[in-house]
C-alpha cells in the first residue's frame, strides 16, 4: 500500500505545483467543451481533475494532429505546459453530466456503432470486462502478470465522445474462485482479496486518464451456487456480506489509485415479487448495506446501480391506484408502495432508497439496464416498435425526475443471440422509432435541469414534467393509466391547459415537439389545451 500512497502524493504534488502557477493570465484559443460545456473537462466526466491533466501531459511535444487538434488549448501548435496550465486552470471545477447511457453489448469498439451512439445524444458507453481474462495466472512469488485491454481503452482515449462506464465483471479466474462458486462469477476467496485489490489499483491506474466510473459486477444478485443458470456477469447472492467486502476492498484500491474515481455497487437485478427469489436473491440489498453499516470504514461504493424494466412497474408503483406520483423507474428507486410496510426480514418490493435508508446510506443512484422489446407483448412488431419509442422517452424522463445519474439503455443494436430484440437500431443497421426517439429527447433536454412534477386535478392519468434551464421552462407531457406500457391503450388521451403558471411566462403561443422531432405551434390569448397520448410531447413558450 506504501507505493499506491506515493504514487498518489506525486500525483498530487504535480497537480499543486501546476495550480501554483496560475497566477499567470492565459488565454484559450477556443473553450475546452465537453460533456457538460465545462472548461477543461477533456475525458467528459463532469469534472476538472488530474485525469484531464494527464491527457495532455501524455501528449507532451506531440507533433500528431489529432492531439494537436484536442490538446493544443492555446493554439500555438504545439502542446506544452502552458496547455497544462490552462487544464489545471479548471481544476476542481464540475458540472452535472447527462444520464445517457448506451449498452453495445460487447460492440463498442465499432467505429459504426460509436457513430451511431454519439449521434443519438449517449454521452456514455457500457463495456465490460473481467479479471480472468487480464489476470488468468495466478501471482509468482507476488509477481502479477496482466494482459491489459489496451485496445479497448485506446478507442476511448482516442474518441472522446462517449465516456466508459466500465463493468469489471465475470468470469473470476479460477485460481481465486471460492469453491462453492462451479460459475466463477462470484466471492473471491478470501486469501486472494488482496490480489483482487492490486488488480482493481494497477486497472484504475492505467487508465485513470479515461476512465473513471467502475461498476463491479453485473446482476451480481444471481445466487452463487447454481451450476447453470442466468448469468449477466455475476453471481453473488446469497453473499451479500462478502460482497460488500469486495467492495471495500475495491473503493480502497481504486482511490489510492486515482482520488477522483467512482466505485459503482453494480447493477443488480432486484425483482422480489415477479421473481419470486427464482434466480435472484431478494435480500441482497438487505445483506450488503448491513455489513457495510456494521463495519464503518473510508468507503464502499459511490454510486448504486439497478436494472428497472417496465414489465415489472406495478410490483413497484402499485397500478392505478398510486398516480399520478412515484411512477416506474421512480417508484423503484425513491418511493415503492410497499416502503410503508417495510421489514428487512421479509422480500419485498422495497425502493433502493428505503433499504439505504435502513442502513444509514444515502448514496446517488443509476438505472444500469432500462429497456422494451419489440418481439412479444404486442398485436404486432410496429405496435411493439412505437411502444418502445415512447418508452424509450418515458422512463429517461422519470429517470432525470428521479436523480439517476446514469440512465443505460439495453441495447444500442439487437443482439444475435438473443430471440427478445431491445435494440434502438435493427441488425441490419435500420434505425428503430426509438433510436430518433432518442435523438430527440437529448436535444430537447441539453441543458435542462428537473424542476418538478406537475399534478392536473381531477386528472391523475397525466404525466407532467417540468424542466428548467437558466429560467426557461419546459414541459414533458403524456398520458398514463397504470398499467405496464404494452397494456395500455396507444389512442386514449387527455387534455391539459398551459398557461404561464405552467411555463412561468406566456407568449400567446407554445411550441409542441413529438417525439420524432415534429413541431407544430399552437396560440391562444392566455392559455392553451393540449391533448395527448402516452405518445409524448415536449412544450416550451415560442
Amino acid at each position: 500500500m506504501s507505493t499506491r500512497v506515493a504514487a498518489k502524493s506525486v500525483l498530487f504534488g504535480v497537480a499543486t505545483i501546476l495550480i501554483l502557477l496560475l497566477g499567470t493570465s492565459i488565454a484559450y484559443a477556443s473553450p475546452l467543451l465537453a460533456g457538460c460545456g465545462l472548461p477543461g473537462d477533456l475525458n467528459n466526466d463532469g469534472r476538472v481533475n488530474i485525469a484531464d491533466i494527464m491527457l495532455v501531459a501524455n501528449c507532451w511535444r506531440s507533433t500528431d494532429p489529432a492531439d494537436i487538434a484536442s490538446y493544443d488549448s492555446d493554439g500555438d501548435g504545439d502542446i506544452d505546459i502552458v496547455d497544462i496550465m490552462l487544464v489545471a486552470k479548471e481544476w476542481g471545477n464540475s458540472c452535472a453530466v447527462a444520464p445517457w447511457t448506451i449498452d453495445t453489448s460487447g460492440l463498442d469498439t465499432d467505429p459504426a456503432m460509436r457513430d451511431l451512439a454519439a449521434a443519438a445524444g449517449f454521452r456514455w458507453m457500457r463495456t465490460f470486462i473481467n479479471w480472468r481474462g487480464i489476470e488468468p495466472n495466478a501471482p509468482v512469488n507476488g509477481q502479477h502478470t496482466y494482459n491489459w485491454p489496451d485496445g479497448l481503452f485506446n478507442v476511448y482515449r482516442n474518441d472522446r465522445r462517449l465516456a466508459p462506464l466500465v463493468v469489471v465483471a465475470a468470469p473470476n479466474p479460477t485460481w481465486a474462485a471460492v469453491s462453492y462458486d462451479p460459475r466463477y462469477c462470484g466471492p473471491i476467496d478470501p486469501a486472494h482479496l488482496d490480489d483482487f485489490g492490486e488488480f482493481v489499483y494497477q486497472l484504475v491506474a492505467r487508465y485513470a486518464d479515461v476512465a473513471s466510473y467502475w461498476a463491479f459486477y453485473n446482476e451480481q444478485d444471481n445466487w452463487t451456487d447454481r451450476t447453470s443458470d442466468h448469468d449477466a456477469g455475476g453471481c453473488w447472492g446469497g453473499h451479500g456480506a462478502e460482497y460488500a467486502q469486495m467492495l471495500a476492498v475495491a473503493w480502497d484500491a481504486a482511490h489510492s489509485a486515482n482520488p477522483d474515481a467512482q466505485v459503482i455497487f453494480g447493477g443488480v437485478a432486484y425483482e422480489p415479487v415477479w421473481n419470486q427469489g427464482v434466480h435472484w436473491d431478494r435480500l441482497f440489498f438487505r445483506d450488503a448495506f448491513r455489513y457495510m453499516h456494521d463495519n464503518p470504514g473510508p468507503g464502499y461504493v459511490d454510486l448504486i446501480l439497478a436494472n428497472q424494466y417496465n414489465a415489472y412497474r406495478d410490483d413497484w408503483d402499485g397500478g392505478s391506484s398510486t398516480l399520478p406520483a412515484n411512477q416506474e423507474i421512480i417508484a423503484k428507486f425513491h418511493q415503492a408502495v410497499s416502503d410503508a410496510s417495510f421489514n428487512p426480514n421479509v422480500p419485498g418490493a422495497y425502493s433502493i432508497a428505503r433499504w439505504q435508508s435502513a442502513y444509514g446510506l444515502d448514496k446517488p443512484m443509476g438505472a444500469s439496464e432500462v429497456g422494451s422489446q419489440v418481439t412479444s407483448g404486442c398485436s404486432d412488431v410496429p405496435t411493439c416498435e412505437e411502444v418502445q419509442a415512447r418508452h424509450a422517452v418515458h422512463v429517461n424522463v422519470r429517470g432525470l425526475a428521479a436523480g439517476l445519474k446514469i440512465i443505460s439503455w439495453y441495447t444500442l443494436v439487437d443482439k444475435p443471440t438473443d430471440s427478445l430484440k431491445y435494440g434502438l437500431v435493427r441488425s441490419d443497421l435500420t434505425l428503430r422509432p426509438a433510436y430518433t426517439a432518442y435523438q430527440v429527447l437529448t436535444q430537447q433536454l441539453d441543458g435542462y435541469e428537473f424542476d418538478q412534477q406537475l399534478v392536473v386535478s381531477g386528472k391523475p392519468n397525466i404525466q407532467a414534467y417540468r424542466f428548467d434551464r437558466d429560467g426557461v421552462k419546459k414541459l414533458v407531457l403524456w398520458r398514463d393509466s397504470g398499467e405496464k406500457l404494452k397494456s395500455q391503450s396507444t389512442t386514449a388521451t387527455e387534455t391539459m391547459a398551459v398557461s404561464a403558471a405552467q411555463l412561468g411566462t406566456w407568449t400567446g403561443q407554445v411550441r409542441v415537439t413529438n417525439k420524432l422531432g415534429n413541431a407544430q405551434t399552437v396560440s391562444g390569448p392566455s392559455s392553451v389545451n393540449l391533448t395527448f397520448s402516452s405518445d409524448p410531447i415536449y412544450v416550451e413558450a415560442y
